[in-house]
C-alpha cells in the first residue's frame, strides 16, 4: 500500500460521516418546519416517550428521516439540558404528554 493509497482510505470515512451529518442536518431541519411546535432549536423541549411511533403515523416524512431527524435533536446538549426532572414532555401538538422522570433526568446528566 502507497502512501498515496493510505490517504485516499483514511480519507473515505471522513466523507462518508460528513455525508451522513449533512443527511441528518437535512432531516432536523425539515422536521424543524414540519412540526415547528415541537422541534425548536431555540426552545428545546423533552418529546414524548414514543414520539417516533407518532411521526411515522403521521406519514408527512419517511421513516429514514424521522430516525435521522429524531437522533440528531435527542443527542444535542440542548435535548439533555432540557431533561429536567418533572419538565413536561410534549407530543406532536406542542400539548403536554408526561414528565421527566428523576431517573431520566439523572441519566441525561450523565451524558
Amino acid at each position: 500500500m502507497t502512501a498515496t493509497d493510505t490517504a485516499a482510505t483514511s480519507a473515505a470515512p471522513s466523507k462518508s460521516k460528513n455525508k451522513n451529518r449533512a443527511a441528518n442536518q437535512a432531516a432536523l431541519q425539515l422536521i424543524c418546519e414540519l412540526y415547528p411546535q415541537v422541534f425548536n432549536r431555540k426552545n428545546v423541549r423533552p418529546l414524548k416517550i414514543g414520539i417516533q411511533e407518532d411521526l411515522i403515523a403521521d406519514e408527512k416524512l419517511a421513516k429514514n428521516k424521522i430516525k435521522r431527524a429524531l437522533a440528531s435533536y435527542v443527542r444535542s446538549p440542548h435535548y439533555f439540558r432540557s431533561l429536567q426532572e418533572g419538565a413536561d414532555r410534549i407530543d406532536l401538538s406542542g400539548e403536554s404528554a408526561g414528565t421527566v422522570t428523576a431517573s431520566e433526568a439523572e441519566h441525561a446528566k450523565g451524558s
